[in-house]
């Protein structure tokens, strides 16, 4: 007896039951899947996004660090310029190089201290910022993920 259809090639030993649970078992595994899959597509397209999110950044730290040496070497030069904000006070460090002494060193030694400090504080807090928009990111992907839609995304 030469078999057409799938279902009369299965061993004799499986029931319809057994075969049933089965199709369901491979069903949810296969629904598993495609959810995975779409994690994985959600996570390309962020890392994506966060890559292109840090040359940006980077991009603009050079041209920072680009500018305030011109600065530096222009009022180095030139004499004292006005303050410029953030600029201001890495310049008047950065100044401060210029001048002979130990004792020029040490309060530059300090300034540059407390500004590296003061810049680590900002840094831990952004940190705790990213990984609290981290989870609510999660969170809220855990939310639509099940139902398949969601209002949240609907705008």
């Amino acid at each position: 007896s030469g078999g057409g259809s799938p279902q009369s090639q299965r061993p004799a030993e499986l029931s319809d039951d057994e075969v049933g649970e089965l199709f369901h078992r491979l069903a949810e595994v296969q629904q598993e899947k495609w959810m995975l899959e779409e994690k994985v597509k959600h996570l390309e397209v962020s890392c994506s996004s966060m890559a292109e999110d840090i040359c940006r950044k980077s991009a603009i730290i050079e041209t920072y660090v680009m500018d305030s040496r011109r600065d530096v070497s222009g009022s180095a030069v030139g004499g004292h310029g006005g303050p410029q904000g953030d600029r201001g006070g890495l310049g008047s460090v950065l100044r401060d190089l210029v001048k002979p002494g130990d004792e020029n060193l040490r309060e530059m030694n300090k300034k540059l201290q407390n500004m590296l400090e003061e810049q680590l504080t900002k840094n831990m807090h952004l940190q705790k910022d990213l990984e609290l928009l981290s989870q609510e990111l999660v969170r809220l992907s855990k939310e639509t993920s099940p139902g398949g839609s969601s209002a949240v995304g609907s705008g």
